[in-house]
């Protein structure tokens, strides 16, 4: 069994950023477009994000598709993958990211 979690850059987590590009990172093309304060607060724009990636995997959007294959492909090789942002523990749209590749994953 994969075993996939979430860390947080600021405490010192290694692992695959999925962030927004900014503090010297580039940008995951599964960086959250919701922005905490504009679009709500954390964990609504977090729950905002998992409509968001629904609706780029019902569209094929490419590099959505190209990063999601690569990150289960990371999980498959190594047995373990870490999804790294800014907001762990707190609500983060990584956790739906990570539902996601763990479906691939038993998808087979």
């Amino acid at each position: 069994m994969v075993s996939i979690r979430v860390g947080n850059l600021k405490r010192g987590d290694v692992g695959e950023y999925v962030g927004r590009s900014g503090y010297g990172k580039v940008g995951s093309p599964l960086g959250n477009p919701f922005v905490v304060g504009r679009d709500g607060q954390r964990g609504e724009c977090a729950a905002k994000f998992e409509g968001w990636l629904k609706r780029r995997i019902d569209l094929n959007d490419a590099p959505v598709m190209i990063e999601l294959a690569r990150l289960e492909r990371v999980a498959r090789e190594s047995g373990s993958l870490t999804l790294v942002c800014w907001c762990a523990p707190a609500a983060c749209h990584a956790e739906h990211i990570a539902a996601e590749i763990r479906r691939r994953l038993a998808e087979g």
